[in-house]
């Protein structure tokens, strides 16, 4: 496999060519997929609805049914916002997954153009991985009762990880201030905004969800509210993020390329029988 980047002359746009390629004159004609940013991001704002209704409505019915039927509730359970290893779970995964994607084509982009700043790009890359399989694997979640129980923690810091979680924000964002200051204002309003975003509902939100599970409990429709507003926040500042990169890609008039092929030693084209 190889993987290219160049300029194009053509009007801004994110494109994506795949094709079978090798080190011969023998080339098969590239499919090329354009992407258009706002395109992207309305489609994902609308699975992030449907996923946040679907949640409001099944969290809703479970509340309401008896324990005899544990059966159903474990089913509905599976679009709560709120709740691990289910569909809307899946769904933020693999938004983090793509964005850590897309950061590592930036970053491999802006390396061979010698562009600079390709290191930031790439360390971001592997901070969204990150992201991604602690969503999967709700990893966070093994500091809540050992910091509780170590700092007798609570009110807003009853999920006790939002302390961690905001050191490592903080490091993250001083790290990345000069960074972001050179990149255009155009990226760097919507990198700001998304972060708010994504940081305000996994932090300030989660805070607001500890204090209300001491105060009225889980089964209270405030800390439902609350909580769904917080995964809503998440899945939205992540939309807004992969817009940012998505438009980031376009606006600097890159085709990046992503070849399947045979080594050069051994070259077959399309269409001819082994």
């Amino acid at each position: 496999m190889t993987v290219t980047a160049r300029r194009s002359e053509t009007a801004p746009g994110t494109s994506l060519a795949v094709g079978y390629s090798a080190a011969s004159a023998l080339r098969a004609p590239a499919l090329e997929v354009s992407i258009r940013p706002k395109d992207v991001a309305l489609v994902l704002c609308i699975m992030v609805t449907l996923l946040t209704i679907a949640s409001a409505i099944a969290t809703t019915l479970a509340s309401s049914l008896p324990e005899r039927q544990r059966g159903l509730i474990v089913v509905l359970g599976k679009f709560n916002v709120n709740n691990e290893l289910n569909l809307p779970a899946w769904y933020s995964s693999s938004a983090l997954l793509a964005a850590s994607a897309l950061l590592a084509m930036i970053a491999y982009a802006r390396r061979k153009l010698a562009l600079g700043d390709a290191v930031h790009w790439a360390a971001l890359a592997l901070i969204f991985l990150g992201l991604s399989a602690d969503e999967s694997a709700s990893l966070h979640e093994v500091l809540i009762v050992p910091l509780r129980r170590r700092l007798d923690l609570h009110g807003p810091l009853y999920f006790a990880w939002v302390l961690p979680g905001a050191a490592f924000v903080a490091a993250v964002g001083f790290a990345y201030w000069r960074f972001l200051f050179r990149l255009d204002a155009r990226t760097r309003w919507c990198f700001a905004i998304s972060a708010v975003v994504y940081v305000g509902g996994a932090l300030g939100l989660e805070m607001l969800g500890g204090w209300l599970t001491e105060t009225v409990g889980q089964q209270d429709v405030r800390y439902i509210a609350a909580t769904t507003l917080e995964e809503f926040s998440e899945m939205v500042g992540v939309v807004l993020f992969l817009f940012s990169l998505l438009d980031y890609v376009a606006r600097q008039r890159w085709r990046i390329s992503v070849a399947f092929g045979c080594p050069s030693h051994h070259v077959e084209p399309p269409g001819v029988p082994r």
